[in-house]
């Protein structure tokens, strides 16, 4: 994909507003997937001791958001965008690891706790990962 430049050359993700907007934009949807999945929950009447319930809504969310980046990928790329065949087991084994362990532990968690907290607990997590990363 190639980078959408202004009438002044400039790369369009390289102004300032832009990347302002965007940020702004990401971390909103970050911020509220948390009391989303709460709201889902009571949607679709998934209780707090329905263990499958919640491990199949997670799925469903997972399996929906990946197929709509490969669609928007695709589209962007004007072709079909999949991994190599080599590349099968990679993906699995950080889908694995980043994905179904992690939210496992989440959505579990969440079940237990108002979806405000989730949040807050949630950005915690990230601010104490880049609090290591300068650290280290």
């Amino acid at each position: 994909m190639q980078n959408q430049r202004t009438a002044a050359g400039q790369v369009i993700w390289e102004k300032l507003p832009v990347v302002i907007m965007t940020a702004f934009f990401c971390c909103t949807l970050w911020g509220s997937a948390s009391p989303a999945i709460k709201i889902g929950y009571q949607y679709f009447g998934v209780g707090a001791d329905d263990t499958p319930a919640r491990i199949l809504f997670a799925g469903l969310r997972f399996t929906i958001a990946g197929l709509m980046v490969l669609a928007a990928g695709s589209v962007a790329a004007r072709r079909p965008l999949l991994p190599k065949r080599t590349s099968w087991k990679y993906v699995a084994a950080l889908a694995l690891c980043q994905t179904v362990i992690q939210y496992i532990f989440f959505y579990m968690g969440l079940a237990h706790t108002s979806g405000v907290r989730g949040s807050i607990i949630n950005a915690a997590g990230t601010f104490f990962s880049i609090f290591l990363a300068v650290k280290a």
